[in-house]
């Protein structure tokens, strides 16, 4: 039963609306009025206010569609109204005479004005339409504001639906051709070094399943993501590892930070694939993060200059479209030159929380 109110709430406002209104009259008109009398006045509001009403709902559902407001739909809720009055009228005139059998006679002490006046039963059906044309308004407000917040509710969602897409769309996902890469290097390490081909081999699986296992999610610890950015690097520098310096420091008080999946490795592959890698020279990569009040500061700083290529360009944009869907205003990324090195630079506002899948 509680279950039902919940997901129609029509019957609680019917109850409770009823429930008030059979009780004010029955308040009201107490006085001179016997036990008989009130529980008629109180029946003939509450039951048949229920039952009446309940009728007239049931024919709007049926006949008046309010897509489109016009004359139509307003002859066809006034003639509702008025049926559900015609309803009402004989239904309280049923039931006074159902209670005047079960109590054997009911003396309803009316007024002597009502008594004297020619037309009440015309005077009483004009009230009772009246209170069904109130009724209707109500009906109608409520409806209409349920309707507007059920269907904000639904753009709501449809929106956060659209914006986890988008981020899942713009998710630093593992090159294709990095895969490629890898896998000839590993096949031509293999010939030297069988031991290590299965290490880097094993590393390039675990960072796979990284990619594909953080989609649905939209943070990660820091110390998480920096173990998969040391197996990118060893795998980018296969051929030649002494063709980098690579230093990575955290400050403690970061490593329990949390950031978006596969961002810190998107930098990483700007500085090596878009960066040192371009250069014949021996190139460095430092990496450091910090914490500053209540912002996270990802540094990735490496020798010489960015690739001017547009790939780098579309990489660099859909770090900073992410970062836009997750922070809006709050969070940025920004590349600068100086002084003969390249320094991306990410700022993300603290979250410390645990990871919680969408």
């Amino acid at each position: 039963m509680i279950k039902f109110l919940t997901k129609n709430p029509f019957w609680i406002v019917q109850i409770i609306g009823w429930f008030v209104s059979g009780f004010f009259v029955a308040s009201v008109n107490k006085a001179g009025a016997n036990v008989q009398a009130l529980f008629f006045l109180f029946g003939s509001i509450f039951i048949v206010g229920i039952f009446s009403t309940s009728l007239l709902r049931a024919y709007f559902k049926k006949f008046v569609s309010m897509d489109k407001v016009g004359f139509k739909q307003i002859a066809l809720i006034l003639l509702g109204t008025f049926l559900a009055t015609i309803c009402w009228f004989l239904l309280n005139y049923c039931f006074g005479y159902l209670v005047g059998v079960l109590m054997d006679s009911v003396e309803l002490k009316l007024k002597k004005t009502l008594l004297k006046a020619p037309n009440i039963g015309f005077l009483i059906f004009v009230l009772n339409w009246f209170l069904i044309i109130i009724w209707t308004v109500l009906y109608y407000g409520i409806k209409m504001l349920m309707d507007y917040n059920r269907s904000r509710i639904d753009r709501l969602r449809l929106r956060d639906k659209i914006k986890q897409e988008q981020l899942n769309i713009l998710k630093g996902h593992i090159n294709p051709e990095f895969m490629f890469t890898s896998l000839n290097n590993i096949k031509g390490l293999m010939l030297e070094d069988v031991s290590d081909s299965r290490n880097k081999l094993t590393q390039l699986a675990e960072l796979l399943r990284y990619s594909l296992t953080k989609n649905n999610i939209n943070t990660v610890l820091l110390e998480e993501e920096i173990v998969y950015v040391h197996n990118f690097i060893e795998l980018v520098f296969i051929e030649n590892k002494t063709a980098s310096i690579i230093e990575c420091h955290l400050e403690e008080a970061t490593k329990k930070l949390e950031i978006p999946p596969m961002l810190l490795l998107n930098m990483i592959e700007l500085a090596t694939k878009h960066g040192v890698l371009l250069h014949n020279v021996k190139g460095e990569i430092f990496i450091h993060s910090e914490r500053r009040e209540n912002q996270l500061f990802l540094t990735v700083t490496h020798s010489g200059a960015s690739s001017p290529k547009s790939q780098r360009k579309v990489l660099e944009k859909s770090i900073q479209q992410r970062l836009k869907l997750l922070y809006k205003e709050e969070a940025h990324f920004s590349r600068t030159f100086k002084e003969g090195n390249t320094i991306l630079e990410l700022v993300l506002p603290i979250i410390e929380e645990k990871n919680t899948e969408v």
